[in-house]
């Protein structure tokens, strides 16, 4: 599935995105390795075990900056939050550079915000309609 609709990622690990080029997969469990994944160690994860507010997570598919292993670290460090969302965005890379990845991401976050302000975890089909369309005629825009 590419940007246009972001799902959960699958914790199944034959299911996560291949490797980008030869030996890109031992580069990214190095720099997972090298980041230190206990809180005492990192002043951001520690902050992230202190935070109680609300926490949106979102990862790119196809990111080669930030490896899997340290958005599962601060899955992990956000235990104390009142919620945690997390998304994956198949396809995208690390700065969003398809205009359709973009598009997702931004509903995505208008959606996580609306949600965040009216305290509901319903969907308002009308309001995300015109928003939508909104961001679309943006788009087209540009």
């Amino acid at each position: 599935m590419r940007c246009n609709e972001p799902r959960h990622r699958l914790s199944n690990p034959s299911l996560r995105r291949p490797a980008a080029g030869r030996g890109a997969a031992q580069l990214r469990r190095a720099v997972a390795a090298s980041r230190a994944r206990d809180p005492r160690n990192n002043r951001a994860l520690a902050a992230a075990t202190r935070f109680k507010g609300d926490v949106l997570i979102v990862e790119s598919g196809g990111d080669v900056v930030i490896p899997h292993e340290v958005i599962d670290n601060y899955r992990g460090a956000f235990a104390q939050a009142r919620s945690l969302t997390y998304r994956l965005l198949d396809g995208a890379d690390h700065g969003l550079t398809d205009p359709a990845c973009r598009l997702a991401y931004t509903t995505m976050l208008v959606n996580w915000i609306t949600e965040m302000i009216s305290g509901a975890r319903t969907v308002d089909v009308p309001s995300q309609k015109r928003i939508q369309e909104a961001m679309k005629s943006q788009a087209a825009v540009k």
